[in-house]
């Protein structure tokens, strides 16, 4: 899970990082330290984990070995975990550090515990303030989901709104792998490119792997000839019998020809044109493509005295 939180552009890197903390991790178990991000940020570097097992070396049963493992971890710490490290106490010590004090007597969120109660936990990160915080506590909630869904099985919804803020390859196993244990997984956007916004998750083939993972799709107006597009092209074609018929000086002459060509069941123009509050909804489970309207809010159709450019900008 705290692997996950860096992007990694050479998997050799990430396959060290994962070493690494493992030994963080039993370090910080093996001296008694509580196990969460403001701990283990202390303890990442060889010479504090060197430190800590010799100040408890007295009470740790296989102290020389653990003490091995953790010198064994300097190539690691040279070569490529200075990013997680300081990924990990840039949040330890970010205005979001108490949210990670378990022990310090403020309740303590377990979404298991909600998962069961059927109780409803929601996230607000402060993207527009702080984005690289907001991603890093976007995939940290994601990566608790992910965990949390494999304990047991059981219906669960799940809504990732504003899904350029952590956009991610755990979002895509989250989509794939929670079906199996009952969640069900909304991603909401503003186009189809916010799944493109990351070069590490692999732009366009990630946008392809989420959109053959989804079973249904709600498409509000799109202004961008390519997501009109890519919408029609999900919401796959018809077979249509075109026919043509010979006419000389107004009089039908009998000629004619019959070929038979393939339409989009939803036109990219018909995705261009919706209305506010319209959209489509494009099921592949039924097989079905259904235009519906929804109720405006009353604070929607308010007339404010602002110029139109501005009116366009808060729609």
């Amino acid at each position: 899970m705290v692997v996950t939180l860096h992007e990694w552009s050479v998997p050799y890197y990430q396959v060290l990082a994962k070493g690494y903390m493992q030994t963080v991790f039993k370090v910080a178990l093996a001296i008694g330290e509580p196990v969460n991000l403001l701990s283990i940020q202390e303890l990442m570097s060889v010479k504090a984990m060197v430190k800590a097992v010799r100040r408890h070396a007295k009470t740790i049963p296989n102290a020389d070995s653990l003490l091995s493992e953790v010198v064994d971890q300097g190539n690691a710490e040279n070569e490529g975990i200075e990013g997680l490290r300081a990924l990990i106490r840039n949040l330890a010590r970010s205005s979001a550090a108490h949210l990670f004090d378990v022990y310090g007597g403020a309740p303590v969120l377990q979404l298991d515990r909600a998962r069961d109660e059927g109780a409803v936990a929601y996230f607000a990160l402060p993207a527009l303030t702080f984005p690289d915080l907001s991603k890093a506590l976007g995939k940290l909630v994601i990566n608790d989901a992910r965990n949390t869904l494999s304990q047991r099985d059981g219906p669960w919804l799940i809504v990732l709104d504003e899904i350029s803020t952590f956009v991610g390859q755990q979002v895509l196993n989250l989509v794939n792998q929670g079906r199996s244990y009952g969640a069900r997984v909304v991603l909401s956007g503003q186009s189809f490119a916010d799944l493109e916004v990351s070069v590490l998750t692999g732009g366009t083939s990630f946008l392809n792997q989420v959109l053959a993972s989804v079973n249904t799709l709600i498409v509000h107006q799109l202004n961008s000839p390519t997501n009109a597009e890519l919408a029609s092209q999900y919401s796959g074609t018809f077979q249509k019998v075109e026919v043509t018929a010979q006419v000389v000086e107004g009089v039908a002459t009998g000629v004619g020809s019959a070929r038979s060509s393939r339409e989009f069941v939803v036109s990219p123009d018909d995705f261009k044109e919706l209305k506010m509050a319209e959209s489509y909804l494009i099921s592949k489970k039924y097989g079905t493509k259904t235009k519906i309207s929804g109720r405006l809010s009353r604070i929607s159709q308010i007339k404010l005295p602002v110029s139109q450019d501005t009116i366009n900008v808060m729609k």
